[in-house]
């Protein structure tokens, strides 16, 4: 079944984030407004994303996954519009 991750990190200055952002889009649809902040769309278990992310953040670098579960913010339209399809399942 899937649903929708928040992940989200904090990778210092020195690395490099393409390696990561590419690991990233793999694990399912995904939106990114925010710079630290991914929403992946995915059948995948945030253990399993980390697991499959742990190897792009080096060093002290910080990463989170979480379902996304109640929620409210400030996002464009767009952004809000690719949440509500998503959750009705497109």
């Amino acid at each position: 079944m899937k649903k929708m991750l928040l992940v989200t990190f904090d990778l210092g200055a020195s690395q490099d984030t393409k390696a990561l952002f590419d690991a990233v889009k793999k694990q399912g649809r995904w939106w990114h407004y925010m710079k630290p902040t991914w929403l992946i769309y995915t059948d995948k278990s945030p253990d399993q994303i980390v697991d499959n992310l742990k190897p792009y953040i080096a060093g002290n670098g910080r990463l989170l996954v979480t379902e996304l579960g109640n929620y409210q913010g400030l996002l464009p339209k767009e952004a809000w519009e690719w949440i509500h399809n998503r959750e009705r399942g497109e």
